[in-house]
């Protein structure tokens, strides 16, 4: 397929391939909060605790290594979690995810206990919430800038990284001067074109992809490996799936044409573990 020089070429000719160059060209739903367009999150009862979602620590680990403001908008922190640290520490080492390899009874004490940060239901999940982005133009910044840092493009791959994680924040109403401080913080300033740099867009375009996109941010790990996943007693499979199984209905009605498409990828295999072309 050549993905490199077919980015190439679409980021060359602009004319013929025109990119988005702002938040105002996102393609995204737009919830308006009347009572049939409501925020997919939004409790369908008085009850809020209810329906409680708590955030993952896999994410939740990324916005308090980095310090990141979003956490403040996106989550709460539990209530019982670090009550004896005072002071700026607490801010941040008070948010605390589920690690997704526990189980769900583990988890679900947890929550129980306060313990856990869970979203927040004051700025984010409102009746019209955010909008759901499919196609950002965030995430089209990390896409330029893994690009540019592995010598695909000709741009300048730190410019792109910046631009992603600004739009982000400028999505979610993060101040100015917000903004700067975090990208001023050492652990935040773009680290070159290498590993290390890749690393931090790709950290970064996870983060982008927040309640956002589907299934995007599993698909972006997939390919990357980036952040890692728990894996614990809460994975039956024992390690993260790497594809779907075809649904029941096309064994049902499509059988000869399954069993084609089985042999052809997977030599006849159908396990969530096995490895599709495009990740191979």
């Amino acid at each position: 397929m050549n993905v490199s020089e077919q980015i190439r070429q679409i980021v060359s000719n602009p004319g013929k391939y025109p990119l988005m160059e702002s938040l105002q060209d996102n393609m995204q739903i737009t919830y308006y909060g009347s009572a049939d367009d409501q925020y997919d999150l939004y409790p369908d009862n008085a009850s809020k605790l209810a329906n409680i979602y708590f955030i993952g620590e896999t994410y939740v680990s990324q916005l308090r290594r980095t310090e990141d403001p979003r956490i403040f908008i996106q989550m709460v922190p539990g209530e019982n979690q670090n009550k004896d640290i005072e002071g700026r520490e607490k801010m941040f080492s008070s948010y605390v995810g589920g690690v997704t390899g526990h189980t769900i009874e583990a988890l679900q004490q947890q929550g129980s206990d306060r313990l856990l940060a869970y979203i927040n239901y004051a700025t984010y999940v409102t009746p019209t919430g955010k909008p759901c982005v499919q196609l950002g133009y965030q995430e089209l910044q990390f896409t330029l800038a893994e690009a540019a840092n592995r010598g695909w493009i000709a741009g300048n791959a730190e410019t792109y990284y910046q631009n992603g994680i600004r739009a982000d924040m400028e999505f979610y109403g993060v101040t100015r001067e917000e903004i700067e401080e975090f990208l001023a913080k050492p652990v935040n300033i773009y680290q070159g074109n290498n590993e290390k740099g890749l690393r931090q867009i790709r950290e970064q375009k996870y983060v982008t992809l927040f309640q956002n996109s589907g299934y995007q941010a599993f698909f972006e790990q997939r390919r990357t490996g980036v952040p890692e996943f728990s894996v614990g007693e809460g994975n039956a499979n024992g390690k993260i799936p790497l594809r779907w199984m075809y649904p029941t209905r096309e064994k049902q009605y499509n059988e000869a044409n399954l069993k084609a498409a089985l042999q052809s990828q997977f030599n006849g295999s159908d396990d969530i573990n096995d490895v599709m072309w495009f990740i191979k």
